[in-house]
């Protein structure tokens, strides 16, 4: 990935086109400077860290990926620093303490640092001052996004169930060891985006990842694991109306249009009904203070892997009825969990054809 040892062809998946790039390996005299970097040469400063991060919001798969990238990096004997850009959620709390990893810093403007994107590629998911920022590489599962530099960056954009399955396989590429700590991040990662494997993104790849992070994270049952996820993140009662609306939440452009999506899981109906109604009082007095045009928060039930999605603003309801094709005016969609795969991509479509 970085100064490589032997000679990879990396694949990279951009929008279902296969590109192959093949790099030359350096040589050992080139270890105070690489002959092969995440970007051109002109971009990278070896006088200064490298910092890995993730989007905003951040859930456990970003900050993992970032944790366990900064790992990768510095086992290739880079300057490296995993950094949050946000406040943690409960359940990568919940991990960070079981496998006993430091909470990284959380910084507050990218500009004038040099970074390694993890689980983004979109500016306005990005940590503030990213476009004014040196972005060497990203490594992300979900749709090329517009973060770009002068000179060229490396992409590794894959269609996989979770940031860490990426971040593993470029462990087994490098033949570079994985610590237990390490490996029970990157198994966080990939249960909690995964729902345990069990979400329609998931590929054999993540479960392969699985089988063999399971081991030397020494967690017996990913399955047991992942309720022991799921149950240290339902602190939603106890979260305010705003908090609840930020909650795991992204924007996007679609069309002409900016908007956000949110996502609540819980395998309780009723606790989800009683959020429903905060959000809803919450959302019809404060959905200009978003800075969207419309706000959609995906409630979703573990139990039915069900998700009914709330729509506010102007056109919201109309546009997610043609997204989904339905006449509906509460839209429930079955089989559906997955925000990256079945939600976002609808309605983007649907406002791009306006």
């Amino acid at each position: 990935m970085l100064r490589i040892p032997h000679s990879l062809v990396y694949t990279l998946a951009l929008t279902g086109l296969f590109l192959c790039t093949s790099f030359t390996p350096a040589s050992e005299a080139a270890v105070k400077s690489p002959s092969y970097y995440l970007s051109a040469t002109a971009d990278y400063n070896a006088k200064q860290p490298i910092y890995v991060t993730g989007h905003r919001e951040p859930d456990a798969d970003t900050v993992c990926s970032s944790i366990a990238c900064a790992e990768l990096l510095k086992a290739m004997n880079y300057q490296a620093e995993a950094v949050l850009p946000g406040k943690l959620n409960a359940e990568t709390s919940y991990a960070l303490k079981k496998f006993q990893v430091p909470v990284p810093k959380t910084m507050q403007t990218a500009a004038g640092k040099q970074f390694v994107l993890v689980d983004h590629s979109l500016y306005r998911q990005a940590l503030d001052g990213m476009q004014k920022a040196d972005v060497l590489a990203v490594l992300d599962h979900h749709a090329l996004g517009d973060i770009k530099n002068p000179n060229p960056i490396t992409y590794l954009i894959q269609p996989l169930g979770a940031t860490c399955t990426i971040v593993y396989n470029e462990f087994q590429r490098q033949k570079l060891k994985i610590t237990q700590p390490i490996a029970g991040l990157l198994l966080t990662g990939i249960c909690s985006d995964t729902i345990g494997l069990k979400s329609p993104t998931t590929t054999d790849f993540d479960r392969q990842a699985v089988t063999k992070l399971a081991k030397l994270s020494k967690v017996k049952d990913y399955r047991a694991y992942t309720k022991e996820l799921l149950d240290a993140g339902n602190i939603y009662d106890s979260l305010s109306a705003a908090e609840l609306c930020h909650y795991d939440y992204k924007q996007y452009a679609a069309g002409s249009k900016t908007i956000g999506i949110a996502q609540i899981q819980s395998a309780n109906a009723e606790q989800l009904d009683r959020l429903e109604a905060r959000i809803t009082s919450y959302m019809e007095q404060n959905l200009q203070g978003l800075g969207v045009d419309m706000y959609f928060m995906m409630l979703t039930n573990l139990d039915s892997f069900s998700t009914k999605l709330l729509c506010f603003g102007k056109d919201s309801l109309t546009t997610a009825q043609k997204a989904f094709t339905t006449q509906a005016d509460t839209i429930i969609l079955q089989n559906t969990v997955s925000r990256k795969k079945q939600i976002a991509p609808q309605l983007e479509r649907a406002l791009a054809d306006k």
